[in-house]
């Protein structure tokens, strides 16, 4: 056992080695292309980083609240990815190997959960605008934190293994239905904000664990379940110039007029792609 968990550590290591030089080749800067380029032709801004940073974390509180949105979702993974399996080995009696196995079920979630909280935000983007993106993040982390009480109360280790195998896909969801928000904030300084928004997550997995060390396990599942579900609260006074909020103001005639352009693209795309293959459903 002292042997395997350290050699299966070289696995991730030796991919994300070799995946880092393929991107140092076959990727752009940005999908505008490289930075070189775009300076020298005016397309961007001549930002120092520090000063990028400095402004996205002190000028928009939409960076923060998205911030502590970012912990309530990512941060719960970080500190499920950590404490589920000890939290089946204490309550319901499981070896060591069962539980990772368990607990891994979490984990796997992110197959398909947060590549679908995205898409699913990309889809109410184009029927309702920044509007609709907000109310399926408020809508997963509502329902995320209320799922985490409901795990907090199971009492046979069935039920807990499905509850929680269904607030992980909301927990996932949510994560990419924030970054689907985050583009909008500050298009200057997008890096800067996205990576204030994803420390956000790495904070709430500190916090988190701090509480299950320091409170019963059921306990700190019922305060982090309350955190989450107030957290989407914070939907109501996020506001995006140009795009209507969850509960006020509406999309301006350049918003509204440039997704009508996207929509009619994307249905002329899929008119086409028909045409050729008669066959694809869509």
């Amino acid at each position: 056992r002292e042997a395997s968990w350290r050699t299966i550590c070289m696995i991730p290591a030796a991919i994300g080695l070799a995946w880092s030089f393929v991107i140092i080749f076959i990727s752009d800067d940005a999908p505008m292309g490289y930075y070189k380029e775009m300076k020298k032709a005016g397309t961007m801004d001549h930002n120092n980083g520090a000063a990028s940073f400095v402004k996205a974390a002190w000028t928009d509180k939409n960076t923060f609240l998205l911030s502590l949105q970012y912990a309530a979702c990512f941060g719960v993974e970080l500190m499920m990815n950590n404490g589920a399996s000890l939290y089946f080995i204490s309550e319901f009696g499981q070896t060591t190997e069962s539980a990772a196995i368990i607990a891994s079920l979490f984990g796997w979630m992110n197959l398909f959960a947060r590549f679908a909280g995205g898409k699913l935000s990309d889809i109410l983007n184009m029927s309702h605008g920044m509007r609709g993106r907000l109310c399926l993040q408020s809508s997963c982390l509502l329902l995320e934190g209320a799922l985490i009480i409901v795990f907090a109360n199971m009492t046979s280790l069935g039920s807990a293994i499905a509850v929680m195998c269904i607030f992980s896909v909301f927990v996932q969801a949510a994560e990419g239905a924030v970054y689907g928000v985050v583009p909008y904030v500050s298009t200057k300084v997008t890096g800067a904000s996205a990576g204030i928004v994803g420390a956000g997550g790495n904070l709430g997995g500190i916090l988190f664990s701090s509480c299950f060390r320091q409170l019963s396990y059921k306990t700190a599942f019922l305060v982090m379940g309350g955190l989450v579900m107030g957290s989407s609260i914070l939907n109501a006074f996020i506001h995006i110039p140009g795009h209507a909020g969850l509960v006020t103001g509406e999309d301006s005639e350049v918003i509204s007029a440039e997704r009508d352009r996207h929509r009619r693209r994307v249905e002329r795309l899929k008119e086409e792609a028909a045409v050729h293959d008669p066959t694809r459903s869509y």
